[in-house]
């Protein structure tokens, strides 16, 4: 799961998988108030962002060009590991979310493990790193050039010959 600052709208997005609902991803909007000595919070619906696939891993940034979400997740259990992603708008007002413009970043045919996105402010894209299992696990990155309700993926490259990985924590 992951947590997401929506800093237009002073808010969390929380990003996860339904372990309830065979781990369909979902997120919801949660608004902080009141006080230091007495704060409130609401939390929106949850809201599904992966259709009816299943996920295992979960990874999000806010974009602050479009002010849009972007959540990428790998579905589970499939014999191709894909990771996609998806564009979520939110209504302050009322700590809704809705998705659209979903798309494959990385289709591989070997696990492909650990996998994270961040927005670059100065160029307004979004850095996707994840470990490559079809390239011996080499750490990679893909630039995603996001849009209001779609995105691009552009061609990526590893970030060495072999001596740079992401870890699991096991």
């Amino acid at each position: 799961q992951d947590l997401i600052v929506d800093p237009d709208n002073a808010k969390v997005i929380l990003a996860t998988f339904d372990g309830s609902d065979s781990n369909v991803g979902k997120a919801c909007v949660i608004g902080f108030g009141g006080t230091a000595s007495s704060p409130t919070d609401t939390v929106g619906t949850f809201v599904d962002f992966s259709g009816s696939d299943e996920c295992d891993q979960v990874a999000g940034c806010y974009d602050t060009q479009n002010n849009k979400v972007f959540i990428a997740y790998k579905t589970a259990p499939s014999s191709d590991h894909i990771i996609r992603g998806t564009i979520g708008t939110v209504t302050a007002g009322t700590n809704a979310i809705s998705f659209g413009g979903e798309a494959t970043i990385v289709d591989m045919t070997d696990s492909s493990g650990l996998f994270d996105v961040e927005f670059d402010t100065d160029n307004n894209k979004i850095a996707f790193f994840y470990r490559d299992g079809d390239n011996s696990d080499i750490l990679t990155y893909k630039t995603i050039t996001p849009g209001a309700s779609s995105f691009s993926v552009a061609s990526g490259a590893t970030m060495s010959n072999g001596d740079i990985f992401l870890q699991s924590n096991s």
